[in-house]
């Protein structure tokens, strides 16, 4: 689950990846992705092609609460740009206060917000390095994106 009404700086195009690998090996593997946003309408292009993807667009709190409560898992797989890093990220804090978990990069606070303990990936980047030959950094398959929730944007 992810809930964002911003860009391909949340990192959904690598949760979406992450998910496509994953579909075969995990049964009933489904992931909604929640909120508005400039990738929206590009997500809904794609969930016709996926059938483990679902976009609801703009959801009340009131019904993320409900989404989340039917989640497996929480996916906050930000990365920064040039002029933005994740901030406290309050939908980490009602994921955890739920008993939900989280899977989170860690960028900008995220690691001020979600417990040491909790399983890291690594900082998703959107400017390529040396170490990433070029590259975007991608979720791995084993990241256990393998729940229900709300979630949006692509890149």
């Amino acid at each position: 689950m992810l809930r964002s009404d911003r860009g391909a700086d949340k990192g959904v195009a690598e949760t979406v990846a992450a998910c496509r690998r994953l579909a075969g090996e995990v049964d009933g593997l489904r992931l909604v992705m929640v909120g508005e946003g400039p990738l929206r309408d590009g997500l809904a292009a794609q969930a016709a092609a996926l059938p483990f993807l679902c976009v609801t667009g703009y959801r009340p709190r009131r019904e993320v609460a409900a989404l989340m409560r039917d989640a497996r898992v929480l996916v906050l797989a930000s990365r920064p740009t040039a002029k933005w890093e994740e901030q406290f990220g309050y939908v980490l804090v009602e994921a955890m206060a739920s008993g939900l978990p989280v899977v989170a990069t860690r960028s900008g606070s995220i690691p001020e917000v979600v417990p040491e303990w909790n399983p890291w990936y690594p900082r998703a980047t959107s400017r390529p390095s040396p170490r990433a030959s070029g590259r975007h950094w991608e979720m791995p398959a084993t990241s256990g994106v393998a729940g229900t929730g709300p979630m949006s944007s692509s890149a």
